[in-house]
């Protein structure tokens, strides 16, 4: 995993390489109708034009169950980065190995360093960092990836999620691990 001092304060945004606003190009609708190219504020970055390096001690926090000694908390964060090391490390731990897998941090260029955090927390969490690549592996291509000491979400036959499929119940849980915590 990248050390967390080889990562700059702030970088860029990938989308509008820095700048901050992003030009769309002029062209012409179907009825006849001409659009002039205009320029507006970066979608991705807001305009701000850098993203900040991410806390990861903060977003590991914020996603973790506190309510249980292991595991994550049930219901997906609102912080997009926290949301996006979330989903990857039960994707990559097999709690959830559902596809489309294709949450992506759009214009963040730390991208691809909290997807090594999320490979490395699903490790430390759940003892495995590539089940759902293998069972979505196993599927795509020719080569047959060993699945041997892998949870059964791993198997191309087994299920996709484990740990929640009635969150409802899943919360309910965590409301009473709570109670019985505090009283």
């Amino acid at each position: 995993m990248t050390a967390k001092t080889e990562l700059p304060d702030t970088m860029p945004c990938k989308r509008c390489e820095g700048a901050g606003t992003q030009t769309l190009s002029n062209f012409g609708a179907p009825e006849g109708v001409y659009r002039p190219a205009r320029t507006r504020l970066c979608v991705w970055c807001n305009g701000a034009k850098t993203f900040a390096r991410p806390d990861i001690k903060a977003l590991l926090q914020s996603i973790l169950s506190k309510r249980s000694s292991t595991g994550l908390v049930s219901k997906r964060p609102k912080d997009d980065r926290a949301a996006y090391l979330w989903r990857w490390i039960r994707f990559h731990g097999g709690q959830d190995v559902t596809l489309p897998m294709t949450f992506d941090l759009y214009g963040d260029p730390y991208e691809d360093y909290l997807g090594e955090v999320a490979q490395y927390a699903a490790r430390r969490m759940y003892g495995h960092r590539s089940v759902g690549v293998t069972r979505w592996g196993n599927l795509l291509t020719n080569t047959p990836l060993p699945t041997a000491g892998l949870p059964a979400t791993a198997q191309s036959c087994g299920p996709v999620v484990t740990d929640d499929h009635d969150k409802t119940t899943m919360a309910m849980l965590e409301d009473e691990r709570a109670g019985y915590a505090e009283g």
